[in-house]
């Protein structure tokens, strides 16, 4: 699809997301920035380079991303579910407990199941 379609900012991002699943964070990094050069507001370009700054340790730029993602009126949308769920660990892992227990609310009526702290 980006070959055929190398300004097609969806494109890179459903790239960006199926490198991150891979495990090519690298390559999900060069595609997520690439997807949000042409579209800056795109949300799923934004959740992967959420989960990619989680996965680098990058806490406060995933809290960014996905303060953002949330603040949006699509944030109901299933799939931005996990969005909600990381926002408030992010939130309770700095200290801010009422932060993380609405966020975790919200994350509840829109239907998750799991509990505010990780599993350990």
């Amino acid at each position: 699809l980006t070959a055929l379609f190398p300004r097609c900012a969806r494109g890179w991002s459903t790239r960006a997301e199926l490198e991150r699943v891979r495990g090519a964070l690298v390559d999900a990094r060069a595609s997520v920035e690439r997807a949000l050069a042409l579209e800056p507001d795109l949300a799923d370009a934004r959740f992967t380079r959420a989960r990619l700054a989680l996965a680098a340790g990058d806490r406060g730029s995933a809290r960014a991303d996905l303060e953002g993602l949330v603040a949006r009126p699509s944030n109901a949308e299933a799939r931005f579910l996990p969005a909600h769920l990381e926002l408030a660990r992010l939130l309770s892992a700095a200290g801010d407990r009422a932060a993380a227990e609405a966020r975790h609310a919200r994350y509840r009526e829109l239907g998750g199941r799991e509990p505010l702290e990780p599993p350990k």
